[in-house]
């Protein structure tokens, strides 16, 4: 088996020429009904925004069921290494101008197999 390199959601720790794409899960939720249905629709549009300006493409983009007890949403993203920076301060902003505890994200390399 060859070695794989080590990649980290921190493009600080990521080699320079290392040019291949992040692939980036985002979820957001409100469970804790901090945010009214049209808080929450808007909330969904901007974290939309984040990732199409900051992805190459995206792959995957839904939310919980119509008539689930909660509501969530996730994005599965492909992302250069040297954007990761940028879309993490982006999220930030967002889930802080509408009051959300967190925005989780999960990234790291795609392996076919």
């Amino acid at each position: 088996m060859t070695e794989q390199k080590q990649l980290v959601c921190d493009p600080v720790h990521a080699s320079a020429s290392f040019m291949t794409p992040i692939t980036v899960s985002v979820q957001i939720g409100n469970s804790d009904n901090k945010l009214t249905q049209r808080e929450w629709a808007h909330y969904c549009a901007a974290i939309s925004e984040v990732m199409r300006e900051s992805s190459r493409v995206i792959f995957f983009n839904g939310g919980s069921d119509w008539d689930a007890p909660w509501q969530n949403a996730c994005w599965v993203a492909s992302v250069d290494a040297e954007k990761m920076q940028e879309l993490k301060q982006q999220l930030r902003q967002v889930r802080e101008s509408f009051r959300q505890d967190s925005v989780a994200i999960v990234c790291g390399p795609t392996h076919f197999i």
